[in-house]
């Protein structure tokens, strides 16, 4: 996959447009352009209501772009779109806020821009199981750092086993 090198936060929220309106074909909305939309997303709204619009906005996507209710339930995953909406809120909070937002999503773009982190922290069969396509599942293989450190600063304990 060719890396998107963004030059303005211009073309960051064009794209974002582009996807609420439902401009972009979904056949070729690929992984950087998911990442680019959910750091737009994210630069302005809370982690909640980013998984909201993203999860809103793929299935209003695929639905406008023909797709039957089957297959966008086929298609959709809400662990792996809530995943991306966590891990990237991460990256955007530790990198330096004096940064323009094109900057920071190029960085995120070559630093997790293929699906590895994803499978570092889930298998296959969890990951593309009906319960995780249908709602959020904790990683089997490697807790997720950054919930930890968010959990641990919310005053959060988890109990063994679960």
């Amino acid at each position: 996959m060719t890396q998107q090198n963004y030059r303005s936060d211009q073309e960051i929220y064009a794209l974002v447009n582009e996807f609420e309106t439902c401009q972009i074909n979904p056949h070729h909305f690929n992984h950087h352009q998911h990442m680019t939309v959910a750091m737009g997303y994210l630069n302005d709204f809370s982690e909640e209501k980013t998984g909201q619009k993203i999860r809103q906005g793929l299935i209003r996507l695929l639905e406008n772009h023909g797709a039957p209710e089957e297959k966008v339930r086929a298609l959709y995953n809400e662990t792996i779109t809530l995943f991306w909406v966590k891990l990237l809120s991460h990256v955007l909070k530790s990198l330096d806020r004096q940064e323009p937002l094109y900057a920071k999503i190029n960085w995120a773009i070559e630093h997790y821009g293929s699906m590895e982190p994803l499978f570092k922290h889930y298998s296959r069969d969890l990951v593309f199981s009906l319960q995780a396509k249908e709602k959020w599942m904790e990683p089997d293989l490697a807790p997720l750092p950054f919930s930890l450190a968010r959990e641990k600063k919310m005053g959060i304990t988890r109990r063994e086993g679960g």
